[in-house]
């Protein structure tokens, strides 16, 4: 009986396991943690157009604040300032399939210092875009205000690419929105993340749901 429990259990296990793999980020980096070389913990470095220092991503115009423990992240200890001495566009491609639904989810808040409350980012991938805001007026460094937001997407071709450009700012400014904790999933229809697992794993999960079967009629 304890074996047939055991086997249960890993029978269960196998199920959710297959099913997070389905849902696995097609973003690297989506937290900004890795890179070289490092800001310094506390501090931050810009990086300009063309720049790839930040692993997954480029700059794609103006320039950003790579931020290494300098405020609070949303996850981990790294964010990016879209605005690093101008504003700053940064990308990353991934593969998609042509037609497919897709969920974009980040964390968005806004350099606490400066001026302007307001902070906005222009957010595109496939066939959309759309513009997010922040209001700074109530955070700080320690105490950022970090607020989940969310785009569904169609890919409109094998290679998608997904852009965070600053809006906030003068061509010479600072003080811009931040984001962290990036993450595309593949999404089902209404854009809710598909919960059914790749086609490769169904023989795996029906024959757990079998064993599943079989164990409850030995206990019966």
């Amino acid at each position: 009986m304890r074996n047939a429990v055991r086997h249960a259990a890993l029978a269960a296990a196998l199920v959710v396991g297959l099913g997070t793999a389905a849902q696995a980020n097609m973003i690297t980096n989506g937290s900004f943690e890795s890179g070289s070389p490092q800001p310094g913990v506390g501090s931050f470095a810009t990086i300009g157009t063309g720049g790839t220092a930040l692993s997954g991503w480029s700059v794609a115009a103006g320039n950003i604040d790579w931020i290494n423990a300098f405020w609070q992240a949303s996850d981990g200890t790294h964010s990016v300032d879209l605005n690093g001495n101008a504003p700053g566009t940064i990308s990353q491609s991934f593969a998609t399939a042509v037609g497919s639904l897709y969920r974009l989810t980040f964390d968005l808040s806004g350099n606490p210092d400066g001026f302007d409350g307001i902070k906005q980012v222009l957010v595109s991938a496939g066939d959309t875009s759309s513009t997010f805001d922040f209001d700074t007026t109530a955070t700080s460094r320690s105490a950022m205000g970090w607020v989940g937001e969310q785009l569904i997407f169609m890919a409109t071709s094998a290679l998608t690419t997904l852009t965070f450009e600053s809006l906030s700012g003068g061509p010479n400014c600072c003080y811009g929105p931040a984001i962290d904790n990036v993450v595309v999933e593949l999404a089902g229809p209404g854009g809710a993340v598909d919960p059914v697992p790749a086609p490769a794993t169904l023989p795996l999960i029906a024959g757990a749901i079998a064993g599943l079967g079989w164990l409850r009629r030995r206990s019966a």
